[in-house]
């Protein structure tokens, strides 16, 4: 009877702690934060746009927010990403903007998994025409990313 007692108050405390955490709940101690800068390579899935598409790296500083965003001007573009960081996942949205407009050229979206130096998931690219909300192309790819160890501690010269 003390062993039936015992298992039902554990199973009780146990199932109190994933309502009160959530399926949500953030488990950063199971995964390394990532820092640096992570270059990637796309795999077309599926969809109408190139499949050669050279994306721009990502960028993880140690003193990171939760949710950071950043802006580059490249040239004549404009680049903003954002980045979530929740528990073992990066969220990723990246927009490039041309010069002198604010009309988006192009679009990612996606979910990446943290695997040590090795970021992976799937993104949706959105490439637009230049009045910036008719769709050039569309198409899903599958992302990997890994951290360049050249530009450790440096930022990105690419």
């Amino acid at each position: 009877m003390r062993n039936l007692q015992f298992l039902l108050q554990t199973c009780g405390v146990s199932f109190l702690a994933v309502l009160a955490l959530g399926c949500n709940a953030d488990i950063a101690e199971n995964c390394a934060k990532p820092v640096g800068t992570y270059k990637a390579q796309y795999d077309l899935v599926g969809g109408n746009c190139q499949p050669g598409y050279q994306p721009f790296a990502l960028i993880f500083a140690a003193d990171d927010d939760l949710v950071t965003t950043r802006q580059e001007i490249r040239f004549a573009d404009t680049v903003t990403t954002e980045i979530l960081l929740k528990g073992c996942e990066v969220g990723i949205k990246q927009s490039v903007s041309g010069e002198n407009t604010r009309s988006v050229r192009s679009a990612l979206n996606g979910s990446l998994a943290v695997e040590d130096d090795l970021l992976h998931g799937t993104v949706e690219r959105v490439d637009y025409m230049e009045d910036g909300s008719t769709v050039r192309c569309q198409s899903i790819y599958e992302a990997y990313y890994s951290r360049d160890s050249l530009l450790l501690g440096a930022a990105a010269r690419d």
